[in-house]
Parts: structure tokens; sequence; C-alpha cells
């Protein structure tokens, strides 16, 4: 019996490592799928320069910066830019500091200051936006004021 109970002890013992092994690389290893880098976003200094050069080159842009962002809920709010210019589902692209395209984004609301967006990164590696990101309409939709 005392056998027994020394067996069962180290069957025990073994259980418990093996658990708590399992559960250290469970942890150590994210279930997320692997993402490029983050975003490089500009400083202001950076970010006042692309923005001029931009909307001199495209002057029917409108351009503004991720102010802030709920990865998970693919939720952002966005700064910077001429609110009275937009409604509610109009279509706008993130970029990192680079231009490089990172998201598609639908305008869901907007107040005074702010537009919310909800984004799409455009593959499942791109990164979420971060703050400092830029927000880019290419033209205006043309619609009657």
């Amino acid at each position: 019996m005392q056998e027994r109970l020394m067996l069962h002890g180290r069957g025990c013992r073994a259980a418990a490592t093996m658990m708590v092994l399992l559960l250290a690389a469970g942890c150590a290893s994210s279930s997320a799928p692997a993402t490029t880098q983050p975003s490089a976003s500009l400083n202001n200094d950076e970010y006042g320069a692309v923005k001029s050069a931009y909307l001199a080159a495209n002057p029917d842009a409108r351009v503004g910066r991720v102010a802030a962002v709920l990865a998970a809920e693919g939720r952002a709010s966005v700064e910077d830019i001429p609110v009275v210019d937009f409604r509610a589902g109009d279509v706008l692209s993130i970029v990192d500091g680079k231009l490089n395209p990172i998201a598609n984004a639908t305008v869901e609301e907007l107040d005074a200051d702010y537009l919310y967006i909800h984004f799409v990164p455009l593959t499942a590696t791109s990164p979420a936006p971060v703050v400092g990101d830029m927000v880019i309409r290419a033209e205006s939709p043309g619609r009657a004021q």
C-alpha cells in the first residue's frame, strides 16, 4: 500500500511538473497571428511636413492623424482633420510613417474635433494602426453639399 502511494505521489508530481511546463509554454506563446513590425509613426514635425507635402500634391485630399486606438475592436479616433468634410460611411486609408498602407477604414461617427473609425488591416499580418499614423482620404467623394 505504501508503495502504491509513493508511486501515486511521484505520478502526481510528474503531472504537476508537466502542467507547470505546459502553462509556462502557453503563456510564452501568443495565439494571435504573427504580424509585421509595428508601424513607424511620425513625430509632430515629420507629420506636419509630410501632411503639407501630400496636400500640396493632392489638394482635394484630407489628411489627419490617429489619436487613439482600440486595436482589439478595430476602432480608432482621428484628429487634425477637417471633420466637416466627412460623413458616416466615408472610406479612408491608414498609412504608417513611410506612407505604406496598413489598413482601410470607414467613418462610423464624428464630432466637432474627431472622426471615429472602424479599421480593417490590409492583410492578416499587417500591423494595427498606432497613435501617430496618418489617415488619408485621397479625394473628395464628390457629393452635393
